[in-house]
């Protein structure tokens, strides 16, 4: 007798629900689905309206820390830092059906709100186990209520003789290219936030900072980002000497090394590794040379150039652009070592020794002729250059002309340490004449606001009659329009500056990690603070309408 076997299967015990009947398999809160969803409600562990501080001056925000971040409006560095401020987020619910498990975010959004309306308005999947361990996924929303303040910077920029230190930046050249890429270097660390003002100077600036800790983190960062010198001075403002109290401000004077990049210097023997007539191919913390006629480098730190300080003989507003007629590349000979030469580099005579040719540039022979004598004039130049790799036949250059500056043949000590005669043109930088202008679209720098009020109110506290006022004004017009002239061209160098671009984008990428790691130290636990914390004198009066003056 044939048996067949057959399968069992197994079906969950199903029971009837208690509050509805409906037929369910049988779980741990011995309710339906949606007997659930009925008797747990999230959206009543989160309060109706929450207050959110924002800075009516710089539109800055406070978060749980107490600091100020700034971030656009329904952008994820806003969200992130709302977030932190839902209650009952990541926290066990402390309503009568709420279980011990902790309120997890799905999906956060923005729904959009007038931006006058000074309401921020949030769409939250979340999720959270009750019950005996089932888990339910809601819908809800949370507000907040912008809230309007002065922060303590504000407050402190608008206050006289409220800072603590000043620290006074100067170089002595004709032009300020340094300083807006100090400037740009600071709004990629988001240091501006802790300058409560700058003063634009003849040849620098003044930053002001509340306490000398901050400004004393200033100075450090300009030791890693320029060569130079600074000096301390303390001077006693108030003293109460019966509780031993008193006050001070410190000034720190900054000389910075007054070479930039493209500057053509001339260097004696031992001056900095090479010698003769150099460029200046990159600043950092200390000053890198260049000699275009045989790509050996060199480099010299600040307290050497203040021993010996090097002779600028031109700098970049002496550029001549042009044009190029004939480009034959030097080919270095084959097994080439540090230390070594090329053909061309025999052939010519060139000294030998230093620190050897850089691989970076590559050696030719360039036929130019000025653009404005071009089609005008049949006088051409055939000389040396270190830019044989990135020039054509018809590419625009610009130039040092040797043979027509006055100040350069009438030199004390005339070329003492160089084995050749210097060359009529030294060329210096390939320019883009095609996207120059374009990329200067695309790209908008951010400039810090310098302030005026306290240079007119020193004006007005000296007695100073309307002449000296009008004096003084039209010296600060002409000045504003020189650095305006200035940081256009400096907007043009770092559009065709990959170096200068990268070591910014890198200061902003590690500002970001440094945001990212403190608000992580804040922590998810909730802040209880109420309407009553933060008193009624600290807030406006009207809770809808227009923003702020200056908002």
């Amino acid at each position: 007798m044939e048996t067949t076997a057959i399968p069992l299967t197994r079906t969950a015990a199903r029971v009837l629900c208690p509050l509805c009947g409906l037929s369910m398999e049988s779980n741990a809160a011995n309710r339906c689905g949606n007997c659930v969803r009925n008797e747990i409600d999230l959206q009543g562990e989160i309060k109706p309206s929450r207050p959110l501080i924002q800075c009516k001056q710089c539109f800055h925000w406070q978060a749980k820390s107490k600091h100020w971040v700034a971030a656009e409006l329904e952008s994820r560095e806003l969200l992130a830092l709302v977030l932190k401020f839902v209650p009952g987020l990541h926290k066990g619910g402390s309503g009568p059906r709420g279980g011990d498990g902790p309120m997890e975010v799905v999906e956060a959004g923005w729904i959009w709100t007038e931006p006058h309306s000074k309401r921020l308005k949030l769409k939250l999947t979340v999720r959270k186990e009750v019950l005996n361990g089932v888990m339910v996924q809601q819908r809800v929303q949370a507000e907040f209520v912008v809230r309007t303040i002065q922060c303590d910077a504000c407050a402190l920029s608008y206050t006289e003789q409220a800072w603590k230190a000043v620290c006074q930046l100067r170089q002595r050249v004709t032009h300020k290219r340094t300083f807006f890429f100090l400037e740009q270097l600071l709004l990629a660390r988001k240091m501006e936030s802790k300058i409560l003002d700058m003063e634009l100077t003849r040849h620098g600036m003044d930053l002001y900072f509340g306490d000398k800790n901050t400004a004393l983190q200033f100075l450090a960062f300009l030791q890693t980002a320029v060569p130079m010198r600074s000096k301390t001075t303390r001077k006693l403002i108030a003293e109460d000497r019966q509780n031993n109290v008193h006050r001070s401000q410190w000034s720190m004077s900054v000389d910075i090394v007054p070479l930039c990049k493209d500057d053509l210097c001339f260097l004696p023997p031992g001056g900095g590794g090479v010698q003769g007539l150099v460029l200046v191919s990159r600043v950092t913390a200390v000053v890198q040379f260049l000699d275009p006629l045989t790509l050996k480098t060199g480099e010299m730190t600040a307290a050497k150039y203040w021993k010996a300080p090097v002779e600028c003989l031109m700098q970049s507003g002496d550029l001549i652009p042009y044009e190029v007629l004939d480009v034959e590349l030097i080919r270095p000979r084959r097994g080439e070592g540090k230390g070594g030469r090329d053909k061309g580099q025999r052939k010519a005579g060139y000294p030998e020794g230093g620190n050897g040719p850089s691989r970076k540039w590559q050696l030719a022979e360039v036929e130019i002729i000025k653009s404005s004598d071009f089609g005008v004039r049949d006088v051409t130049h055939r000389v040396v250059s270190h830019l044989g790799h990135l020039l054509a036949v018809g590419d625009t250059v610009l130039g040092y002309d040797l043979g027509t500056a006055t100040a350069l043949g009438e030199r004390e000590g005339g070329w003492r340490g160089m084995k050749h005669e210097p060359p009529d043109v030294v060329l210096v930088r390939r320019v883009d004449v095609e996207k120059k202008g374009a990329k200067r679209e695309r790209r908008r720098l951010r400039r810090l606001q310098a302030r005026r009020a306290r240079r007119a109110a020193e004006r007005e506290g000296n007695g100073e009659g309307a002449g000296a006022r009008g004096r003084d004004r039209k010296e600060e017009v002409e000045g504003e329009e020189k650095a305006e002239a200035d940081f256009l061209a400096f907007a043009e160098e770092l559009e065709e500056d990959l170096e200068m671009q990268a070591l910014i984008a890198r200061e902003e990428s590690a500002a970001r990690q440094r945001m990212a790691m403190e608000e992580e130290g804040e922590g998810w636990e909730e802040e209880e603070r109420g309407w009553e914390e933060l008193g009624e004198e600290g807030w406006n009066d009207g809770t809808v309408g227009g923003r702020e003056d200056g908002q």
